[in-house]
């Protein structure tokens, strides 16, 4: 547990090290500087739903919620600290965090106990248990 607290502490903390844009970028949707937010975010709402979910034990549903919650709070924490807010970089950091928890809610499938129980007709039934 130590180790994932050390990596999310890595991750939020390089979050708020001030990099400058490149010299004259320009502003525009698709500026290399909006595809760090989109990355950085994604990585983030990540990190944060591999931590909830594997290192806390937390259900799947409550692991998405908290880590997209931490994902975007640290984007909106990054952009009211910048000298100007632009709304460009919340929607790429919106975007991230999007991408990155729809993933994971398709790809972690839950494991759900399987009970066999013999009914009176000597027939096997199979029950899942749902959350």
């Amino acid at each position: 547990m130590k180790t994932y607290l050390t990596v999310a502490f890595s991750l939020v903390a390089s979050c708020f090290w001030p990099v400058p844009a490149p010299a004259g970028d320009d502003d525009s949707w698709t500026s290399s500087d909006k595809y760090l937010h989109f990355g950085v975010s994604f990585a983030l709402d990540t990190g944060g739903y591999l931590a909830a979910r594997h290192a806390l034990d937390w259900p799947k549903n409550r692991s998405l919620a908290a880590a997209a919650g931490f994902a975007l709070l640290a984007g909106a924490g990054k952009e009211f600290t910048d000298e100007k807010f632009d709304e460009k970089d919340v929607a790429w950091n919106a975007a991230g965090v999007g991408l990155s928890s729809l993933l994971w809610f398709l790809v972690d499938r839950d494991k759900q106990p399987v009970k066999i129980v013999a009914s009176p007709g000597g027939v096997m039934c199979v029950y899942a248990k749902t959350f």
